[in-house]
């Protein structure tokens, strides 16, 4: 089966991903969310989010999902190919 570069490429970025996520190299969305709530220096670890640390864990996802902010967890995949480059 012949395959072109773009697919290979794409297919061993998956393949990586899900490798990096199952080994617990990569954390998942949750444990990411987590790990930024226990770090927020307001929030009490009571189990009790509030409203600004639940804001400020919206708007940093925003900016990552955005490019604003950079944040390896979260590297790009997919690529932004239109339908010609396949």
């Amino acid at each position: 089966m012949k395959v072109c570069n773009h697919v290979k490429e794409l297919i061993s970025k998956i393949k990586n991903f899900v490798q990096e996520t199952a080994s617990g190299e990569r954390p998942t969305l949750a444990r990411w969310m987590r790990t930024y709530v226990d770090n927020h220096p307001d929030y009490k670890h009571n189990s009790i989010l509030p409203k600004n640390v639940m804001d400020d864990l919206l708007l940093t996802l925003h900016k990552i999902s955005t490019g604003e902010i950079q944040e390896k967890t979260f590297q790009k995949i997919f690529p932004d190919w239109n339908q010609n480059e396949l």
